[in-house]
């Protein structure tokens, strides 16, 4: 195509590398004078783009263009312009190939520079399609995966409501990232707790909004009705110990937690029983949750969980249950201390810590404002 010249590539090449090399007065006032020559150029490089019959014929005539749409999206005088920004967003998506046929254009597909390149553009509107697909992309390898920097750009956004996403996006979000699962959970149950004129309707309309299966009584999955609630306790205490029979053979571990699995209404029941269990009782219950989230934990990792999972199941009810207003400053910030290790400790599980966390927030009596400060204090 004529309209496309390697000169004028080149010029604009060096001048994406010259404006993302110091943010001078000089390099802004340079950005802004050639702006308007910059997406005449945008708009020749798209219609090129379209014009070729592949993306490797594309890459080999011009083998730099990933490296310059990138640059260009890093650049906040070029991406403030909404012209030059939705230029930039459909070159970027031209590139792509549905069903790459060689090794050149499985390089442009590669999907963590893609996400690199979008992370300072989580927020403009026009990017929530192609951040949906990169969410939604099955990870083949290394370069498949996407950047660190991108899904805490994403969760950020999402939670400050700054960028709209389809529900299947904000779930493969959260199968990328557990921190903007636990984050959604928290938000949550601030969101409840901070309204003690909730009605039921209104509560699940709420539920349901942010894509969550919160765990609150209406949401109870019943256990058998013939059984008595007193039995309860003594029923899940000879379930656990019929299931630690079958987990000392390894090949039994799998039989077992499928059996869990299949009665997940008694799961429910313990969760509930937790917040109200006796300490000489929570061994059981405990146990039961811990082989829940990590099935094939064995031997010494297996004591550590329960060991990690009873502290915080002590800390929390010690503040729920036990605490008259005002809260001790000393439980909540060794609480807080105890949720922030999380990341750093192998034997903490955090979806089972915010399990926890979120069925004390709603089977206790804890007065709602105490609740309340105990959510935010170890958000």
């Amino acid at each position: 195509m004529a309209g496309l010249k390697p000169q004028e590539v080149a010029f604009w090449l060096g001048k994406a590398v010259e404006w993302g090399q110091t943010e001078s007065p000089d390099t802004q006032r340079d950005t802004c004078l050639h702006l308007g020559p910059l997406r005449a150029f945008l708009q020749l490089l798209l219609t090129d783009i379209h014009m070729r019959s592949s993306t490797t014929e594309t890459m080999r005539t011009i083998p730099f263009v990933g490296q310059f749409l990138g640059r260009l999206c890093w650049n906040p005088y070029v991406t403030a312009d909404a012209e030059s920004r939705s230029l930039l967003l459909q070159s970027l998506w031209s590139l792509y190939s549905e069903e790459p046929h060689n090794a050149v254009e499985r390089k442009a597909n590669h999907v963590l520079a893609a996400s690199v390149a979008c992370v300072p553009l989580v927020t403009c509107p026009e990017t929530a399609p192609l951040i949906g697909a990169l969410l939604q992309r099955p990870v083949t390898c290394d370069k498949a995966a996407l950047s660190q920097d991108f899904l805490d750009a994403v969760s950020s956004a999402y939670s400050r409501k700054c960028v709209s996403l389809e529900a299947q996006a904000v779930v493969s979000l959260w199968c990328h990232n557990l921190a903007s699962l636990e984050g959604a959970v928290m938000s949550l149950l601030d969101s409840v707790l901070s309204n003690p004129a909730c009605i039921p309707h209104n509560l699940e309309n709420t539920i349901t909004h942010s894509l969550l299966v919160f765990m609150h009584p209406s949401h109870l999955l019943p256990p058998p009705p013939e059984m008595a609630q007193e039995a309860w306790p003594e029923h899940l205490a000879w379930i656990t110990a019929s299931l630690q029979r079958l987990t000392e053979e390894e090949e039994e571990v799998f039989e077992a937690w499928f059996l869990l699995v299949q009665c997940a209404d008694w799961l429910e029941v313990a969760n509930q029983l937790l917040v109200s269990a006796r300490p000489q009782d929570c061994g059981p219950l405990l146990w039961l949750l811990t082989f829940y989230h990590h099935p094939t934990n064995r031997g010494h990792q297996r004591t550590q969980q329960l060991v990690a999972a009873r502290e915080v199941w002590d800390h929390l009810r010690s503040l729920f249950l036990l605490s008259a207003p005002p809260l001790p400053a000393d439980r909540l910030q060794s609480l807080a201390e105890l949720m922030s290790a999380v990341p750093q400790q192998p034997s903490l599980d955090s979806l089972l810590v915010v399990s926890l966390l979120g069925n004390f927030a709603v089977f206790s009596h804890n007065p709602l404002s105490g609740a309340r400060e105990i959510v935010r204090m170890v958000s």
